[in-house]
């Protein structure tokens, strides 16, 4: 049950996340929306920093490499997704962009042998 709650605290935050990307796409432009999300991003991550200097050094080069190599796709796509918020229809969109569970579950059950139960189906 609490897994639950916190499943649709999630979705009203993605929902909520939308409307704000959609606002800011179509009134300051995809490229500026996406450069205020990541720096936004980057100064509340930064918070943690505090809290985490004995994990610092854990960091070794290749994690380092790795994490750039794997945000870049990353940023790519936020820059796509804020552009077709804004020359596209938001709740169209949206549902593209929301469908991805679904692939990630069929992947699951194909790539792992995961056992789909009907809560999932529906």
């Amino acid at each position: 049950m609490t897994g639950t709650i916190l499943a649709f605290i999630t979705y009203i935050g993605w929902g909520t996340g939308d409307i704000f990307g959609v606002f800011a796409s179509r009134k300051i432009g995809a490229y500026k929306a996406s450069a205020l999300i990541f720096i936004s991003g980057l100064v509340l991550a930064s918070l943690y920093i505090p809290f985490a200097l004995a994990d610092l050094g854990k960091i070794t080069l290749g994690l380092f490499l790795l994490n750039f190599l794997l945000g870049a796709p990353y940023i790519f796509g936020n820059l796509l997704l804020n552009e077709a918020f804004k020359r596209s229809s938001a709740s169209v969109v949206g549902i593209i962009v929301q469908s991805f569970p679904a692939i990630v579950l069929i992947l699951s059950a194909l790539i792992f042998k995961d056992a789909i139960n009907a809560k999932q189906i529906l």
